[in-house]
């Protein structure tokens, strides 16, 4: 396996990581879930929040929710798109 095959696989996890972050987000905002939803919503919190939870603690409360909507999967799906600029 060459690096850029490592690389590439990389990369496509992070896209991949991104995209479930995205999803946790979104449906977040969502109070009404079904059983279902509600079940898919808590893998996802059990998979993303730890980085979101890590990026929450680091940023200012003005980022975080202070005005009522939190903007730390935002800044977390932008650190990820940065990380995968850098690998690249």
């Amino acid at each position: 396996m060459t690096s850029v095959d490592i690389r590439s696989w990389f990369i496509a996890l992070l896209r991949i990581y991104e995209l479930l972050v995205f999803s946790y987000a979104v449906m977040s905002w969502f109070t009404g879930l079904g059983p279902t939803a509600r079940s898919i919503h808590s893998f996802l919190a059990t998979i993303c929040e730890p980085y979101v939870g890590l990026v929450r603690r680091l940023l200012p409360r003005q980022i975080t929710g202070a005005s009522g909507v939190d903007l730390t999967p935002l800044v977390a799906i932008l650190l990820l798109i940065v990380v995968q600029g850098l690998v690249r």
